[in-house]
């Protein structure tokens, strides 16, 4: 008896092995895969807000508060417009009456 173990043998042997349940490995690694991905996600997806307690961030000081009443609004723009409209332009999307 031949009990001598050689690497041609086993590197045949492994390639047999593979061979034969090449698509049973690749269904299970790919399930595997999934799953393992599904459950980082579902982990990730169940863990709470990590909320910091930040109060600095939410506060304003004066200065900025006095330049932003100075923006005027979209209503005032429109009753000053400084802009001269071109009036002797059509439209070409508005049909002619």
């Amino acid at each position: 008896m031949k009990n001598s173990l050689s690497l041609a043998g086993l590197g045949s042997a492994v390639t047999r092995f593979l061979h034969r349940f090449h698509v049973i490995l690749f269904v299970l690694v790919t399930i595997g895969s999934l799953a393992v991905a599904t459950l980082f996600l579902n982990e990730l997806i169940s863990r709470p807000a990590v909320s910091s307690d930040n109060s600095a961030a939410g506060k304003f000081d004066d200065a900025t508060i006095k330049r932003i009443l100075l923006y005027r609004t979209a209503e005032e723009q429109a009753s000053q417009q400084s802009i001269p409209l071109n009036r002797g332009k059509r439209n070409l999307f508005v049909e002619a009456q």
